[in-house]
């Protein structure tokens, strides 16, 4: 039903006829609250690897809030270590944006 709906609004609005225009029913957003791991938890996750390079790219997302996408694209060369910055090009809808790191992802 979400994606008649979804799909009937862009078809909607790719015409914009007057004689298409309808009134839609609103699609309820999820209320549910995200699952938070503990500190424990997070150690665990962060240690389970056995290859460094997996164990620097789960910190990589845990640290900074990457998405799955923008880690698979990231360079040696978008990483500032001096202004402590990560460069995302090309994220989510073609935007750049810079992320902070922590002293301990430096390190």
């Amino acid at each position: 039903f979400k994606h008649l709906v979804y799909g009937l609004r862009a078809m909607f609005s790719m015409f914009k006829n007057e004689e298409l225009l309808l009134a839609l029913p609103p699609i309820k957003s999820s209320k549910a609250l995200p699952v938070v791991l503990s500190q424990q938890e997070v150690k665990t996750l962060l240690k389970t690897p056995k290859l460094l390079k997996h164990r620097i790219l789960f910190a990589i997302v845990y640290d900074c809030g990457l998405r799955i996408s923008e880690v698979l694209n990231l360079k040696i060369e978008d990483l500032d270590f001096d202004r402590k910055q990560i460069h995302i090009k090309q994220s989510k809808h073609k935007k750049d944006r810079y992320v902070p790191m922590s002293n301990l992802m430096i390190r």
